[in-house]
């Protein structure tokens, strides 16, 4: 999956306020009310940071009952849009090594960092 993010600085608080009330937005926020969500989430890398170095990241995250990892790589900016490559997959529980990933790009790519059998440091949790 390719993410693009695109991200505006409002002036001051009056305009950010006329861009979120504006009927456009209002409508699509209202569309589909989704309620609240929490997020557990870890960034790992090992002992030698080769994942920060090579400017990727690793995570799982406990999204309601499910686990997830994400592997993003490094980005780049195209036409004024951050663009990079976000791999996600389904896993059985908090990351302890790159073998608990289950086969496919997102180990593959994982792998080609770190070794399979290397623990995981975290080094963020977000909540």
């Amino acid at each position: 999956m390719l993410e693009q993010e695109l991200k505006l600085t409002a002036p001051n608080a009056v305009t950010l306020e006329r861009i979120t009330g504006s009927a456009h937005i209002q409508n699509w926020l209202t569309a589909s009310p989704i309620g609240p969500l929490r997020f557990l989430a870890r960034y790992y890398d090992n002992t030698g940071r080769v994942l920060q170095q090579a400017q990727c990241s690793l995570r799982s995250r406990l999204e309601g009952q499910v686990y997830r990892a994400a592997f993003k790589e490094k980005g780049q900016l195209v036409n004024g849009l951050s663009q990079r490559i976000e791999l996600e997959s389904d896993i059985d529980g908090w990351l302890e090594t790159a073998d608990m990933i289950p086969e496919g790009l997102l180990r593959s790519r994982v792998l080609e960092f770190l070794d399979k059998d290397e623990k995981l440091i975290p080094m963020v949790t977000v909540d």
